[in-house]
């Protein structure tokens, strides 16, 4: 066994601690020992490491380093060449190199250049001389090998590995290995470590190919071969086979292939048996017969075996050979033209089964499709899409109509259809001009038609609030759609009681008019403030419309006009409120006394002591201007309440009980009748103002009232005065004499002081 230097070292060391010398005392050298790189063997003073070392020397003693000039690893794969030792900087070419002590030369190691091996694996052969058996030859950079070898280069060097078989064997390719990069037959491999390359080498079977009849060529692995012809395939190789079908022989005979030897499909992979014996692989082929399949007009597509698109119409086709031959009913030209089938030359269907007979080898055989032309509609519309009518049957644009030449077909068109929300599109006309249904007659040209349809977008108008204007559209809609072509000029008038703001939706902006582009539905909304106003003559009897313009005091009054107050709100029945929804209605420095107001009438107490003449009203609307309405007041306006009944005023009167005088219950002869009014004009005493009269004392009407009932007859009322519990009412309590209108709605006026007052029907029995 080798001793290590190491250990040696140390025990000199020890011997000296023994013999009580302190290390201090002795002169010592450290010196390391390695390669580069490290693993590789070594020996010092004889003994071998591998791994770096340090050893303990005395000054001046003399050692040798020795390394093999070539060494390999353990595996065989990797070598390492000698190439020089050094110290620090400084290198000796000496191998052994001896070296003498020296506690300044702490390091000494040897440089090592790194091979890496290159094995080829293909033939195992203890002999190089005498490997005649080798499957085939592997050139390493040009370098020939016959057998198992392993060729060392440096690191990163790139190789370049070709392979040649043998006689009697075919190289079939390289397996796969690291750093390598095939081409074919040619491996190119990089050092980067010990590498194996595998070259694989098969040995042959001479296969013969032939034909019936002889002469004639197939495809091996594609390459055309004449017959008859040997080929040296691997053993257990696969190899594509083919016909070259149809043919002709060098006498100018059509020959089309039947069968291989071997069973296989026309073009198959055949496998090389591992045989030592040739192999035969024949195909027959049989006489070929010249078969054109065409068609009258020439070109229409019509399948043959289940195609289509064949380059030419002739074919060649053996013998017993079975083909499929299909003429669709109808077929259409490159021109677009639509033809109907007619018949085969043949006589069979359209769709037949044809089996190649021998008896036309010279002459050849032509099959003809004759096809009759058809004439054709062709629908379209604008929008597509569109179903349409054709001879009562449904045809969605675009569609096709076909029928025989001659042929009439009525198309119409649905007058409108729908788009979408806002939208629609209704018929113009047809293509050729013509309007409604329309009857096509067929010819041998394509009737190209199309419906012609114009969108018309929907314009919505609106006002908020609504029913505040009226609207001016240019031009007019029956239905509010048009032309998506067309531009609509859009005004708004406001109505009484409000003002114009603004657009929303598609238009904008503070003009009341605009213009709108139909392109799309278009939605616009006029927005609009409300504009309090009172209405001409719109200061009247509450009661009803009166002869007399004027209003008297003391009397129920009635504003008429808009935007008066911003809700309806009734006042309590007494005293009455001077203010409503702080609505104020005034006049000559007083607040007049409200029974109720609304955007559209207040109904107010004129003071019982207002003067008479010509006045002015305010009535003050809250976040608005005052308004302001002149009237005139005299002393009696006298006006009668009344019900509307099938468009007549019937009088509001009672009966004697108290209950309510109509056509079914009209006033009696004698008994005493009771009416409702207001502006009678002034009572004796005086009446409050604003409050509800009380029963006692009576408010009596302190100037002279008739009654006239029918055409003449005059009546004294038994009693006028301001009605009690109540505020700005008068009553008038008659008698009917015998004398006057019977069975009959009469007609019945009050005159108080020579002023008439509205007239009303009465029933009487």
């Amino acid at each position: 066994m080798m001793k290590s230097a190491a250990k040696s070292g140390l025990f000199a060391a020890l011997i000296l601690l023994l013999t009580g010398l302190a290390p201090a005392a002795l002169a010592q050298s450290t010196t390391t020992v390695s390669t580069v790189p490290s693993g590789a063997y070594y020996s010092v003073d004889g003994q071998y490491f591998n791994q770096p070392t340090t050893f303990i020397w005395a000054p001046g003693t003399k050692h040798t380093l020795n390394v093999a000039p070539v060494q390999k690893d353990v595996t065989g794969t990797t070598e390492w060449a000698f190439q020089n030792w050094a110290s620090g900087t400084t290198t000796f070419n000496l191998n052994p190199l001896i070296i003498t002590a020296d506690p300044s030369m702490t390091e000494f190691h040897a440089n090592l250049v790194v091979n890496y091996g290159l094995s080829l694996r293909f033939f195992s052969c203890s002999d190089q001389s005498s490997c005649a058996a080798s499957p085939g030859i592997v050139y390493v950079n040009q370098t020939p090998f016959t057998s198992d070898t392993t060729i060392f280069f440096p690191v990163g060097q790139i190789v370049t590995v070709q392979a040649q078989p043998n006689p009697g064997h075919v190289f079939l390719g390289w397996g796969a290995g690291v750093n390598q990069v095939v081409t074919g037959f040619i491996d190119t491999v990089t050092m980067n470590q010990p590498i194996g390359v595998y070259p694989e080498f098969q040995q042959t079977e001479p296969v013969n190919l032939a034909t019936v009849p002889a002469g004639l060529q197939v495809l091996a692995d594609g390459v055309p071969v004449t017959t008859p012809a040997t080929l040296d395939w691997g053993w257990a190789t696969t190899h594509n086979v083919a016909p070259v079908s149809p043919q002709e022989d060098t006498h100018g005979l059509n020959w089309v292939f039947s069968s291989w030897s071997d069973g296989g499909a026309a073009s198959h992979g055949y496998t090389v048996a591992q045989l030592l014996t040739a192999a035969t692989l024949t195909a027959t082929y049989v006489p070929g017969e010249t078969v054109a399949v065409e068609t009258n007009p020439p070109g229409l597509p019509i399948y043959i075996d289940g195609r289509n698109n064949w380059p030419g119409p002739s074919f060649v086709w053996g013998i017993g050979e079975v083909h499929q031959l299909n003429a669709p009913a109808q077929l259409t030209d490159s021109q677009g033209h639509i033809w109907s089938f007619v018949s085969w030359s043949n006589s069979g269907p359209a769709v037949q089964t044809y089996t190649v007979l021998a008896g036309n080898l010279a002459s050849g055989v032509t099959l003809t499709a004759t096809y009759a032309p058809m004439g054709q509609l062709t629908l379209t519309s604008v929008p597509s899409g569109i179903t349409l009518q054709a001879n009562g049957a449904p045809c969605q644009t675009p569609c096709n109509i076909v029928q025989p030449i001659g042929a009439q077909v009525k198309v119409s068109a649905p007058a409108s259809l729908p788009l979408g929300p806002g939208s629609r599109a209704d018929f113009l006309n047809w293509s050729d001009g013509a309007k409604g249904d329309h009857t096509i007659t067929l010819g041998q040209q394509t009737v190209a038609l199309e419906a012609d349809y114009h969108t018309l977008n929907l314009l919505t108008l609106a006002a908020n609030p609504a029913s505040s204007v009226t609207w001016q559209v240019q031009p007019a809609s029956v239905d509010g759609f048009y032309d998506s072509q067309s531009t609509v000029q859009v005004a708004v008038t406001p109505v009484a009681g409000f003002k114009f703001v603004q657009w929303a939706g598609d238009l904008s902006g503070t003009s009341p008019s605009g213009t709108l582009s139909m392109n799309l539905p278009r939605s616009v909304t006029a927005m609009l403030a409300r504009a309090p106003f009172i209405a001409v003559s719109g200061i009247v009897n509450a009661a009803a419309t009166t002869p007399q313009a004027g209003v008297a005091p003391g009397s129920i009054v009635s504003i008429y006009g808009g935007s008066l107050a911003t809700s309806t709100m009734l006042g309590p029945g007494s005293p009455l409120a001077q203010t409503l929804g702080s609505v104020i209605v005034s006049g000559t420095g007083q607040l007049f006394p409200l029974f109720f107001v609304s955007p559209t009438q207040i109904n107010f107490l004129l003071p019982p002591n207002f003067p008479v003449g010509p006045a002015t009203l305010t009535v003050s609307v809250p976040g608005q201007s005052a308004l302001q309405s002149n009237f005139t007041v005299v002393r009696n306006a006298p006006g009668l309440f009344q019900q509307m009944l099938d468009g007549q005023a019937f009088a509001i009167a009672l009966h004697e009980d108290g209950s309510l005088v109509t056509t079914a219950s009209p006033a009696q002869s004698g008994e005493l009748l009771t009416m409702f009014g207001t502006g009678f004009g002034p009572t004796n005493p005086p009446t409050p103002e604003g409050f509800a009269l009380p029963a006692q004392p009576v408010f009596q009407l302190a100037d002279p009232a008739t009654i006239t009932v029918g055409d003449s007859t005059t009546i004294s009322p038994d009693s006028v005065f301001a009605a009690p519990g109540r505020v700005g009412v008068d009553e008038v309590q008659f008698r009917l004499g015998s004398g006057g209108p019977t069975g009959m709605n009469a007609p019945l006026k009050l005159t108080v002081n020579g002023t008439d007052s509205n007239s009303v029907l009465l029933p009487v029995q």
